[in-house]
Parts: C-alpha cells; sequence; structure tokens
C-alpha cells in the first residue's frame, strides 16, 4: 500500500497497491479504501485483484502499517 492508514476515527482514504510481476515490484495497481473506526483498528475494502496470477497479502511494519503486496 502506497500511503499512510487513516489516523483519525470514521476517517476513510483512498490508496494505491501494488502488484509484484518478476523484478518489477509495481506491474500492476489498484485503488482500495482504508477506515479507521471505533476500537483503533482498520477495515480495508479491497477489490478484486487485476486478472492473471495476483493476489493481496499482508506484512507488517514497525509503525503498525500494512503493507500490502
Amino acid at each position: 500500500m502506497i500511503g499512510s492508514n487513516p489516523k483519525r476515527v470514521n476517517k476513510a482514504k483512498r490508496r494505491k497497491v501494488c502488484f509484484i510481476e518478476g523484478n518489477n515490484c509495481c506491474a500492476k495497481q489498484v485503488l482500495i479504501k482504508v477506515k479507521r473506526c471505533a476500537g483503533n483498528f482498520l477495515v480495508y475494502q479491497l477489490p478484486a485483484p487485476p486478472p492473471g496470477n495476483y493476489r493481496y497479502c499482508g506484512q507488517k511494519r514497525k509503525q503498525a502499517v500494512y503493507k500490502l503486496l
């Protein structure tokens, strides 16, 4: 995911997600929505991945931001 998660409760943001193909780390892209909800959790609205052999996966970082590939 390119960009940060929303910091305020009930705030939603649109973010770009990249899909890896070979050595190209952003061969395909889609826009997702991320919303911070009460109780300090995040909801991700993910569209279908691009046609082909693509999928979403997550990786937790130090800042508790999830990277979707």
